[in-house]
């Protein structure tokens, strides 16, 4: 009995110890992203369907090296041009995701350590929003329009260091109840999930913590090698020893 409880007992220790070194990661990070947007639908007037005009920020926390939360805010900047001059509209949106570290699913680890991928989607709020127009030719004053959002995206990871990653980014959002086109001067009938936005951009994404490298680039460990068991069972014999001389 009194080895029995010896051996949990050691067992114990080892779990909560392999449990530290398994989180002794950094979890946090923010990420700067630039680019532009393909508004699909709806877009009327003159408006430029592929564009340079996205700026994009978020804060991440991942729960493990596997699965995390991102909060995150986006910037589109619209632009049309008609017969009757240029016109410019605003889409802001925030949204709430999950993440998940496809890279380390996949096993990347086993043919590369500097290129990861993540895979995200959540929900969130948009509104987009026209300066009031002071030319006679418009004279549609200003619009507000606010809706919900749905997002999935992927983003592929190149490691520069355990601080730094780039990245590339593609979002694809959905808008709920859209009253407006994307340069606010047609309004669609509004239908759930029928507006559409592309979001393509470029960034970094920057570690925070105190340890030497973050949930992104640490490997889940697949089976254990003989020489990790011979080192485990080594431990439990010592701490065995030291527990009888006690």
């Amino acid at each position: 009995m009194k080895k029995t409880i010896t051996t949990f007992l050691a067992l114990f220790v080892l779990t909560l110890s392999t449990v530290n070194a398994q989180q002794s990661y950094n979890q946090w990070s923010l990420g700067l992203n630039v680019g532009g947007h393909y508004g699909a639908s709806p877009a009327t007037y003159g408006y430029k369907t592929i564009a340079i005009g996205h700026y994009a920020v978020n804060g991440r926390y991942m729960m493990n090296n596997r699965v995390g939360v991102q909060l995150d805010a986006g910037l589109d900047k619209f632009k049309a041009k008609t017969n009757l001059g240029d016109y410019k509209s605003d889409y802001f949106r925030t949204s709430f995701q999950l993440v998940a570290n496809a890279g380390d699913v996949f096993r990347f680890d086993t043919w590369t350590k500097h290129i990861g991928l993540l895979v995200h989607g959540g929900f969130g709020g948009s509104i987009l929003m026209n300066d009031k127009d002071t030319r006679s030719t418009f004279n549609i004053g200003k619009r507000r329009d606010l809706m919900l959002n749905a997002i999935v995206g992927v983003t592929p990871q190149f490691k520069i260091n355990e601080r730094v990653s780039l990245n590339i980014d593609l979002s694809y959002i959905t808008n709920i109840k859209q009253s407006w086109d994307y340069t606010m001067l047609n309004s669609p009938n509004p239908v759930a999930f029928k507006n559409q936005l592309i979001n393509w951009s470029v960034g970094a994404t920057f570690n925070i913590g105190k340890n030497s490298t973050h949930a992104d680039w640490t490997s889940t460990v697949h089976g254990t090698s003989k020489a990790a068991l011979n080192a485990q069972d080594k431990r439990i014999q010592e701490l065995e020893n030291k527990i009888q001389k006690d």
